[in-house]
């Protein structure tokens, strides 16, 4: 049997002004079934998760440019991938 879907969540690419993305809010509510269309404004928390995304993503980048330049790293690396895609079977 086929799972029921009560609701859908839209990110957008980057913060847009509210009546800058009023168009895709009255192009949403459009759509069959779609009860109502609710923006959901920027704040503090909201960004500061974004800073963090960031940061998390600039660390493993780092990391990852630094083991390639040590090849005993590079293998133990390669080892630890390997077993990560053992655990995804």
């Amino acid at each position: 049997m086929t799972e029921r879907v009560h609701s859908l969540t839209v990110v957008l690419y980057h913060d847009v002004r509210e009546d800058d993305v009023q168009h895709v809010i009255d192009a949403i509510g459009m759509v069959r079934c779609v009860l109502s269309v609710t923006p959901i404004v920027a704040d503090s928390t909201s960004h500061m998760a974004e800073r963090r995304a960031d940061q998390d993503w600039s660390g493993f980048l780092y990391a990852m440019l630094s083991v390639a330049q040590h090849p005993r790293k590079r293998d133990k690396l390669k080892a630890f991938i390997e077993e990560l895609k053992k655990e995804d079977d």
